[in-house]
């Protein structure tokens, strides 16, 4: 519940997950069924075409919508892995001070 109110995990790229193949379902049937009950050439023609690039476009554009939250991810890792080295830097230093003052 926390993750909901306060943003912390984001849920648009599994909707966007959802979209992107219920679209490309979407785009393959209508895309047959132009192509075998199309009115004219022209129809049939629009059909195939919608068959065979549709899935492609619905693809892209849900890739183009997810990157910035994967960028985010990626950078999230590591300034979280960063902040662990500077951490881990931090108490090497503080030991070195402290074992360095006991033995003066």
């Amino acid at each position: 519940m926390k993750n909901i109110f306060f943003l912390n995990k984001f849920y648009t790229p599994k909707i966007i997950n959802v979209i992107y193949w219920v679209s490309a379902v979407l785009y393959i049937l209508v895309g047959l069924f132009l192509v075998i009950d199309g009115y004219d050439a022209e129809e049939r023609l629009q059909g195939l075409f919608l068959f065979v690039f549709g899935p492609v476009l619905a693809r892209v554009m849900a890739e183009l919508t997810v990157v910035p939250f994967r960028i985010y991810d990626k950078v999230c890792k590591i300034a979280d892995k960063m902040a662990a080295d500077e951490e881990k830097c931090s108490v090497e230093n503080t030991v070195k001070e402290t074992s360095k003052d006991i033995t003066e």
